[in-house]
């Protein structure tokens, strides 16, 4: 519903601007047009406040009431601001825009404070699941690049900076990928998961494509200088077809993390 809300804003954004550049022979227009979506997007805002609510009451996370509880405030404010901008009143307009766009940045907030439990779980298993594959096979440079990332990573979650932990949480993958495809095992775990779970691939037909020529492949590959390169490859693909990376998901079933 937020999404909803989102929508409305940017279209009542885009309708204020539209009011502000009119002449004032346009004025009517813009007006009926400013009016008209400032009540859809009021229409939006009980039903998001009431969302980001019962998702904030389930989830525990009082401070994302707050920030929806400024959202309500910001628009009642704008709503007063209304009348005077449909009536032609540059200033009333500007302040309207700057209004809203600050609901848009709390709404932003909220939704960062709900989906933040979920972040911090993500943080923990990649640590959990990619320290020991960097640690064991990774290079020494991937190594110490890695612990880099993985005490940014650190901080940011000490920050609950959202933005910044997925930056060093998608270094962290990257690095840790890399080392796990150094590991002897690695094709073979990586191919047996996926036949174990190709139904839950994305387009089951084409990942049993790619499983069968995996297997065949893997069947020749054994001695040769070129085949484990092509298996690798067909691999990555394997991977692409799947919601979650199969290493992700095996490592973390194995040891336990969920």
């Amino acid at each position: 519903m937020s999404g909803l809300f989102r929508v409305g804003i940017c279209r009542l954004l885009h309708a204020v601007g539209k009011v502000s550049r009119r002449s004032r022979d346009g004025w009517g227009v813009g007006r009926c047009c400013l009016g008209a979506e400032f009540g859809r997007t009021q229409s939006l805002i009980g039903a998001s406040a009431a969302d980001v609510q019962q998702r904030t009451f389930q989830l525990g996370v009082p401070a994302a009431v707050q920030a929806i509880a400024e959202v309500s405030a910001l628009l009642a404010e704008a709503d007063r601001a209304l009348p005077a901008a449909r009536a032609g009143d540059l200033d009333a307009g500007q302040k309207l825009h700057r209004l809203l766009m600050d609901a848009n940045t709390a709404l932003d907030d909220a939704e960062a404070l709900l989906e933040w439990p979920d972040l911090d779980d993500e943080a923990r298993r990649c640590k959990l699941t990619y320290t020991p594959m960097v640690a064991q096979w990774g290079t020494p440079a991937e190594q110490q690049i890695y612990e880099q990332e993985l005490a940014a990573a650190g901080a940011a979650r000490k920050r609950n900076d959202a933005a910044e932990l997925e930056l060093h949480l998608d270094a962290m993958r990257s690095l840790g990928r890399a080392a796990y495809c150094r590991d002897p095992r690695a094709i073979s775990d990586a191919i047996d998961w996926a036949a174990a779970h190709v139904t839950e691939a994305l387009d089951v037909g084409a990942a049993s494509s790619l499983l069968d020529r995996a297997r065949a492949l893997q069947a020749q590959a054994q001695g040769t200088l070129g085949g484990p390169g092509a298996l690798r490859a067909l691999v990555a693909e394997i991977w692409e077809l799947f919601p979650t990376s199969p290493e992700l998901r095996a490592k973390s079933f194995d040891s336990g993390v969920r």
